[in-house]
């Protein structure tokens, strides 16, 4: 969608702010949830939380003048808000549990090789892509909250679903279970985003989708290094237990699945403060995508 262009000044000091914000808090948590533990993982960590700060710090001083970088007054509008913590939880869970930890179970406990893996995996990746438009029609139809209240309840389920398997769990079982959570987020992800951009006035849109583009990409930072954390730890305490290789990963997979289903009841309560019914017309639409 092409809207009206207005005038603006590029601030030259919030750049260097938001790559060092940004992209220190990213990195950080990735590499966390990595395993890593190197000083430069730490010292990216404290660089990007004191660069979130002073980047807030000069959007809202430059909110006086009417040129932020990135508009915070996005955040002033409730339903915006409410979009963007479901957003952000199903960031989380998709890449720190259904990225990360799903294939280090098909390989490390089911000993798959990577291609199988792959394939396994691709299925519900083209569901998530070749759905969008289709969802899009059906948010126009019915709205945000009526796709995304059940979306939201399949995908807890199956979170804990996922967290039940077993070493000889059958393939098919796997892949149905990761095409419907798949389906599941992206029910859940497309009407959400445009259902807050549509909340915005016209204006706040481009500030909008960039607030929900980044801060979606550091809670998937933060949901891997907690999750993993998470199996690490189960892992070497089924370990020292005397389990074997594969039993300690799978205690370890087991018990991440079941704090990211219970992450996700959180989704869960968020959906339910979402506006009921169709979207309102607007001067100017809402991109329909993300």
């Amino acid at each position: 969608n092409v809207s009206e262009t207005s005038p603006s000044r590029l601030d030259l000091v919030s750049i260097p702010l938001t790559v060092l914000g940004f992209g220190g808090l990213v990195f950080g948590l990735n590499s966390l949830g990595e395993g890593a533990s190197s000083p430069l993982l730490w010292v990216s960590l404290v660089l990007g939380v004191i660069g979130m700060g002073l980047f807030v710090w000069r959007q809202l001083a430059l909110q006086r003048n009417g040129h932020p970088l990135l508009d915070l007054r996005v955040l002033t509008h409730q339903p915006f808000r409410v979009g963007l913590g479901i957003i952000m939880i199903g960031f989380a869970v998709l890449i720190g549990g259904v990225a990360i930890l799903w294939p280090i179970y098909l390989q490390r406990v089911r000993l798959l090789d990577s291609i199988t893996t792959g394939m396994l995996l691709l299925p519900g990746g083209l569901a998530m892509g070749l759905l969008g438009p289709w969802i899009g029609r059906l948010y126009d139809h019915y709205g945000a909250k009526v796709l995304a209240v059940p979306a939201s309840t399949v995908m807890v389920g199956l979170l804990f679903a996922m967290s039940r398997v077993q070493a000889d769990t059958p393939i098919w079982l796997l892949l149905g279970l990761h095409l419907t959570l798949s389906l599941s987020l992206a029910f859940m992800f497309t009407p959400v985003f445009t259902g807050s951009l549509n909340s915005l006035p016209p204006s706040l849109y481009s500030h909008g989708s960039a607030t929900l583009n980044a801060l979606q990409q550091v809670a998937g930072g933060a949901g891997t290094a907690l999750l993993v954390a998470l199996m690490a730890s189960t892992r070497l305490s089924a370990e020292l237990g005397g389990a074997a290789e594969g039993e300690a990963v799978l205690a370890g997979f087991r018990m991440a699945l079941t704090v990211a289903a219970g992450i996700g009841v959180l989704a869960i309560a968020l959906t339910l403060l979402l506006r009921k019914g169709p979207p309102e017309s607007v001067d100017e639409p809402a991109p329909l995508a993300h």
